[in-house]
């Protein structure tokens, strides 16, 4: 699919390769990029960064999102990036951490936003971000992740985007994205359900500041699980018939918030919980395989006919 024929005529003349895409990149930038738990973040961008070796840019600052997979370790590992924040997932990454060869600040991922609109990591030059579509209006249309996207595009000087064109799945209208200074004083963010939505699904930013659009088609490296062991099962299974035990004493209710972390275990527990609080109503930063195996089976139902 060609980018020409799929974005707004305003925003043509910024279509270019990855390799021209580098050259606003420059030695001693700070660089935010999105990408949350392997996901969402850019690839072809930072490949062609790390390919060009000792004659690309150095002493970069860069700020993620959150785990971001080896197209950016890549990067990292190149020596490119001299200064590291807010994560860190990689052997190799800990390795060049350990030996003193990258400067690394372990930030709390929640207050990575409120890091850059107070200049923590001075001002960002760079916002590097994936998405899956621009609207007629001139939106960015996320791919799989929003994370601190939209500060990172208010803050940045320049914007680069990659447009991922590998797939054909439709993620607009997916999001329920606020800007919440823009809700005032008020004590609370006005969400009291799963389904409640006070936002818009595409993020706005200054069409001035877009620099480049780059055509991607990678994949995201992504967790990837096994199967459950003894163990994950024994500690999955005591978990969720505990919390189904409360729930039928009135405990907790379906719309209890849940917070449930990465990984084989994570992943057993939300299978679990998807069969034994059925139905479930689940908040949540991510999102396993088996919630999506879980919404599968709903819709497979909904969708039966009655008997």
């Amino acid at each position: 699919m060609a980018l020409n024929d799929i974005i707004p005529e305003e925003y043509k003349n910024k279509i270019m390769s990855p390799e021209s895409a580098t050259r606003y990149i420059e030695s001693g930038m700070t660089v935010v990029t999105s990408g949350f738990s392997k996901v969402g973040y850019p690839k072809v961008v930072p490949a062609s960064l790390a390919n060009l070796g000792s004659k690309g840019p150095r002493d970069i600052t860069l700020v993620t999102s959150g785990a971001v997979g080896s197209e950016m370790d890549n990067w990292i590992k190149n020596r490119g990036i001299s200064r590291l924040s807010p994560y860190q997932s990689s052997k190799d990454i800990r390795s060049l951490i350990n030996n003193g060869e990258l400067t690394y600040s372990d930030y709390h991922i929640g207050r990575v936003a409120e890091g850059i609109d107070a200049k923590q990591w001075g001002a960002p030059d760079i916002a590097l971000i994936e998405i899956s579509g621009i609207t007629e209006s001139g939106g960015l249309i996320p791919r799989f992740s929003v994370d601190n996207t939209p500060d990172y595009l208010k803050q940045a000087r320049k914007v680069i985007l990659e447009l991922n064109v590998g797939n054909e799945e439709e993620f607009h209208g997916m999001r329920d994205i606020i800007d919440i200074p823009s809700l005032g004083k008020k004590d609370h963010i006005p969400i009291f359900s799963v389904s409640d939505r006070i936002g818009t699904s595409e993020i706005g930013v200054d069409k001035n500041k877009i620099v480049a659009i780059v055509s991607s088609d990678k994949t995201d490296t992504g967790y990837t699980y096994t199967q459950p062991d003894k163990e994950t099962i024994s500690i999955g299974t005591n978990v969720s018939d505990f919390l189904k035990d409360i729930k039928s004493d009135d405990q907790i209710s379906s719309t209890q918030p849940f917070q449930i972390g990465v990984g084989n275990l994570g992943n057993f527990i939300t299978n679990r919980l998807s069969e034994t609080l059925a139905p479930l109503s689940l908040y949540s930063e991510v999102v396993h395989d088996n919630v999506l195996e879980g919404l599968k089976k709903v819709r497979s139902k909904r969708l039966q006919p009655a008997l």
